[in-house]
């Protein structure tokens, strides 16, 4: 489908506001029941369209197609504690008043509500999958954000077109993937097709380009973020030269399940940016190696995450089981 299309069926799709969601949070604070808290908010799910969730002091537009997802639910009883890993950025982009940031897998628009939450620094943002672009447009144009230039483009070493997996977490498709086009078809009102990113894979071929390239002519760039599920050294491939002149802060999603499937590693990302940076490792997910008493406990209090105290020692999390969905990575300027 093409993103013009799209663009203007998420522009006419109605918007439902989450009522009480201050109550639901207080709720969730108070009995941190996880997913059997379902049954509060279950009703959004039979509603058609996008949903508004309060958002600090933004609102958050997200499928109500997509809820059957625990990670969406879970932005509704929690706001924005439910991505803790935002705080230890925050410190960062506060202090930085110079260059753009550059957001690469802006997915709906989370980060970007933060970034712009707390600087009003230009900001480039990069997404690939046409739905999620669209709900990001819309995104930006409801909260008014201004400053900001989405691009419908995935980054990467090499410039082109390149298959991408539309989902909740889209993400550009492995070689071990046929290269069957199964794209979102035309006439899909938005309901069934944010059902069917939620439920199943679909692919579709994407422009591709190289952040060296793409963000040449740009005269200063402070601080980059990335999350694109296990294709994050190809982007840092691709942006070295960029790295090597602007030396922005990186905070980088980092993902040990889908890494391998690109052909490289983890440790592949630390060994290309060690000479130009200072690394630290970050995990906000504790929870997953915790008894099931000790992990509700954990529930009341909130997630500072855990910084690794080596390389060696995040490397040795991310293989061990049960292994971490995400990792986190914040390299400063040498």
């Amino acid at each position: 489908m093409e993103i013009a299309t799209l663009n203007q069926i998420v522009r006419n799709t109605p918007i439902t506001p989450v009522e009480n969601s201050s109550l639901l949070r207080l709720i969730d604070k108070v009995l941190p029941l996880g997913h059997r808290l379902y049954f509060l908010i279950e009703k959004y799910a039979r509603h058609q369209g996008l949903l508004n969730v309060p958002w600090g002091k933004y609102h958050l537009l997200l499928p109500s197609g997509w809820l059957g997802q625990f990670s969406m639910h879970e932005l509704i009883f929690k706001g924005k504690k439910s991505t803790p890993e935002l705080a230890i950025i925050q410190n960062i982009i506060e202090k930085t008043d110079e260059g753009v940031f550059v957001d690469v897998g802006a997915a709906i628009g989370l980060y970007l509500l933060h970034l712009r939450q707390y600087s009003n620094q230009p900001i480039i943002a990069y997404e690939p999958s046409p739905l999620a672009f669209a709900i990001c447009q819309k995104n930006i144009d409801l909260n008014q954000l201004p400053n900001v230039d989405l691009r419908n483009k995935a980054c990467g070493n090499t410039t082109g077109l390149i298959s991408m997996e539309i989902g909740i977490n889209s993400r550009i498709a492995g070689s071990e993937k046929n290269s069957e086009e199964d794209s979102i078809k035309e006439g899909g009102e938005f309901d069934n097709i944010a059902v069917l990113t939620r439920e199943n894979w679909t692919q579709q071929k994407v422009d591709l380009i190289k952040l060296d390239e793409d963000l040449e002519a740009i005269d200063s760039i402070s601080f980059i973020k990335i999350d694109c599920e296990g294709f994050e050294f190809h982007i840092l491939q691709g942006a070295i030269e960029l790295i090597k002149k602007h030396r922005p802060t990186l905070f980088v999603e980092l993902h040990p399940q889908f890494i391998g499937g690109y052909g490289y590693t983890i440790k592949d990302v630390c060994e290309l940016l060690k000479p130009y940076y200072r690394l630290e490792y970050w995990d906000f997910q504790q929870a997953r190696k915790m008894s099931r008493s000790t992990r509700f406990l954990s529930y009341y209090f909130p997630n500072q995450g855990y910084q690794f105290t080596s390389e060696a020692e995040m490397l040795d999390a991310a293989k061990t089981d049960p292994i971490p969905t995400q990792l986190y990575l914040l390299a400063y300027p040498k």
